[in-house]
């Protein structure tokens, strides 16, 4: 070691020249490599979410998640898969190994979307296909509080994000933590007969909602002796033998007490 350092101690001028590129390629590579405060660093994580309003946590596993996860469980390069199943929706997570190729993952994954897409329910959206960002992450956080009602929070906080949206240099402004509203409908029978309205009237004219299904809690007819509270959600779906079918809105009738509707007859699932 110390003949080494001799050697540099007695040719100072190729040491000093030596020393002297060094800190102009060190000074030009810090000029020309690309910095960033948040990186975009490839996470090898995708999500697939498919939303049906009201479909129920087993409907979703069923008629969600089981098709995707027979063709997903086939793509190369997979990791891990966890799923989900709750009200309304359907998740799927995705790990891929660290040296994945992205674009070649995405496109294999949303070629088996394709292949379970018409397994799904006819009301169910179109499946999303999301993959994890960094670079995506909100730079800034808005937080809307005060002692006004939630509607008019709400309606500020919409106009506020059609304003940030519109600042220059902001890609997008998305807003969440707002709750959907929920209709409950309380029913008299006696006031509607004085009316004169019936209730397969009253139930069609809200099952005229797409997606929408009258759920009872004890309700036999309508002519029962109290009022009756009466929910909206979507219809639960039935199944016979191999096959599914949709509940059929028949507002003269009622399912175990528990859904307005009817089933269809063995013979029209063949």
């Amino acid at each position: 070691m110390i003949a080494f350092v001799e050697w540099f101690l007695q040719r100072l001028r190729l040491t000093i020249s030596i020393l002297i590129a060094l800190l102009v390629m060190g000074a030009l590579a810090y000029t020309w490599i690309p910095k960033e405060a948040d990186p975009d660093i490839q996470i090898p994580f995708f999500s697939v979410l498919v939303f049906q309003p009201g479909i129920s946590p087993e409907d979703a596993e069923r008629l969600i998640v089981r098709p995707l996860e027979t063709e997903l469980k086939t793509v190369e390069g997979l990791k891990q898969m966890t799923s989900t199943a709750a009200q309304g929706y359907a998740g799927i997570n995705l790990e891929f190994d660290v040296n994945f190729d992205k674009e070649l993952a995405r496109q294999r994954i949303q070629t088996k979307i394709d292949l379970a897409r018409p397994k799904f329910p006819q009301d169910a959206e179109e499946p999303q296909l999301n993959e994890f960002n960094i670079a995506l992450n909100p730079v800034i956080s808005v937080v809307l509080s005060g002692p006004v009602p939630e509607r008019t929070l709400l309606q500020t906080a919409k106009r506020l994000e059609r304003e940030i949206e519109a600042v220059p240099g902001v890609l997008s402004a998305e807003l969440s933590g707002q709750r959907e509203e929920v209709l409950e409908i309380i029913i008299d029978p006696s006031r509607l007969q004085s009316y004169g309205v019936t209730g397969s009237d009253l139930f069609r004219v809200v099952a005229a909602n797409p997606g929408v299904v009258i759920l009872l809690d004890g309700w036999n007819e309508l002519d029962a002796a109290a009022s009756e509270r009466v929910a909206i959600a979507q219809p639960r779906m039935a199944r016979s033998g191999a096959r599914d079918a949709q509940l059929v809105h028949d507002p003269g009738r009622h399912a175990g007490g528990a859904v307005l509707g009817s089933l269809p007859e063995p013979g029209q699932l063949d």
